[in-house]
């Protein structure tokens, strides 16, 4: 490998993925790591080291953990404490210093097989091989790869590998004003360059930070618009997206969706209507109520939570609008509109919900849902709905209190023997009911119902980058 690349901040929920060919003794992953990082491979592949070994000849290695679970006692490995080629990993400057009478079993060698979260205990270069051939270093009689991917510091798949990045929360928010406060016990006094973005994707420096003598400090931005995320960038790690969303709603319904956690634990953040409405409970209307699905797959939406001015409270503190949830703001006819603001983190990682199918009654098929991550868009294109056949999308309008005329997905097969008069072939896609092929685009905090023609997942990722 003749040219390395830093990859700061690598493993903020990002990942990448490197090759290890069997016919290469070693293989520099690009990434730096210092002393005291976590670092995550997941490894997929199979390799042959050729030759015979205890007798078998041409034995399949790589990640399986082979041969039969057992050592080699052979001298020809690089870690005598580990399974004969099998990936390992070494950090520093080179993995063959003193190569090849003075090397075996240095304290940078770790085994990996097919999974493997450790701490780096030095500085260097992150290298990946296989555990053979450290005598005379010959790979020729070498087969196959391994793909290895890669994660430095957090975004490792075990949910209990540590958060090691700055803490990130909302202290304030308003319809033109979002501060949060940003702590790193770790990097007292150090330098935060501060982001802001509309979409997740396109990243703009909007300020900057340095943290006190304790590891402390805040940011404040004017904003007037009504959604936008920020994170927090040192240059090596990258904080949590922490954001808001602001959702007008008229007398009568609205259609919602809060897409943020209100606590930085996604898989335990305390997404219940006390904290999730707490920025803009004043502005809410006495007798406002929370509609939600009560029962899978059915078209009726009841009120499940009223609101109290006079107590400032909830009628049920039990009910949730946690990310991915749909409901609806019904608000007394005789009041005005008003905005709710939702703020928290994003959420991080594959995001998964399932798609409810009725097969003995197909017409209680409904999903009132929202996007998982707060983005704008096509709901396929974008937002990553992977429809069926014969799904419809149904978009509330406010203004008619009524809802707009269903999507309906068809795959081509079926659009065509919908709508061709001349045998003319018609592509998959969202359909309006007079075949005009348009996909439907889904707002930040809107709530939509869809008709799911079979039962499914929907997926999205989400993985913050410096």
């Amino acid at each position: 490998m003749s040219a390395y690349v830093l990859f700061w901040g690598l493993a903020q929920a990002q990942s990448i993925t490197v090759s290890v060919p069997a016919l290469s003794l070693w293989v520099n992953s690009g990434i730096y790591v210092t002393n005291g990082e976590a670092i995550t491979i997941n490894a997929n592949g199979n390799w042959s080291t050729g030759g015979a070994v205890n007798g078998i000849s041409d034995m399949v290695f790589g990640t399986q953990n082979t041969p039969d679970g057992a050592l080699y006692d052979g001298g020809d490995v690089f870690m005598t404490d580990g399974l004969l080629g099998n990936l390992i990993a070494y950090l520093g400057d080179s993995p063959t210093v003193g190569w090849p009478t003075n090397f075996y079993d240095q304290t940078e060698y770790f085994a990996i097989g097919s999974s493997r979260q450790l701490v780096a205990n030095t500085n260097g270069w992150l290298w990946l091989g296989l555990n053979d051939d450290s005598d005379g270093g010959s790979v020729t009689d070498n087969d196959g790869a391994v793909n290895a991917q890669i994660f430095v510091g957090y975004g490792a798949t075990n949910s209990d590998w540590p958060d090691t990045r700055p803490i990130v929360a909302v202290t304030s928010v308003s319809s033109n004003n979002f501060a949060f406060s940003i702590t790193d016990t770790n990097y007292p006094n150090s330098f935060w360059a501060v982001y802001d973005s509309s979409d997740l994707k396109n990243w703009v420096l909007v300020g900057a930070v340095t943290l006190d003598d304790s590891g402390s400090g805040s940011f404040s931005n004017t904003t007037g618009v009504p959604y936008r995320f920020y994170k927090v960038c040192n240059g090596q790690t990258v904080s949590r997206v922490i954001g808001f969303e602001q959702i007008t709603c008229v007398p009568g319904y609205t259609a919602i969706a809060n897409q943020l956690d209100v606590t930085s634990d996604q898989s335990s953040s305390d997404d219940t209507v006390t904290p999730v409405f707490a920025w803009t409970a004043s502005a809410i209307p006495d007798g406002t109520q929370i509609c939600k699905q009560t029962t899978a797959g059915e078209g009726y939406y009841p009120a499940v939570d009223t609101w109290s001015s006079s107590s400032g409270s909830w009628s049920d503190s039990t009910v949730t609008l946690a990310p991915g949830e749909g409901g609806f703001i019904l608000t007394p006819t005789n009041s005005e509109p008003f905005n709710i603001i939702f703020a928290g983190y994003v959420r991080e990682g594959q995001l998964s919900r399932s798609i409810f199918h009725n097969s003995s009654t197909p017409a209680n098929s409904c999903n009132l849902m929202g996007s998982t991550i707060p983005l704008a868009g096509k709901i396929t294109s974008n937002l990553n709905y992977s429809p069926n056949s014969g799904d419809n999308f149904y978009k509330w309008i406010p203004a008619a209190q009524g809802w707009q005329a269903a999507w309906t997905y068809y795959n081509s097969a079926d659009a065509t023997a919908a709508f061709s008069v001349d045998s003319t072939i018609f592509p998959a896609g969202w359909y309006l009911y007079d075949g005009t092929l348009q996909e439907p685009i889904v707002q930040v905090g809107e709530g939509f119902v869809i008709w799911a023609a079979a039962s499914g997942t929907w997926s999205q990722t989400f993985n913050v980058s410096p």
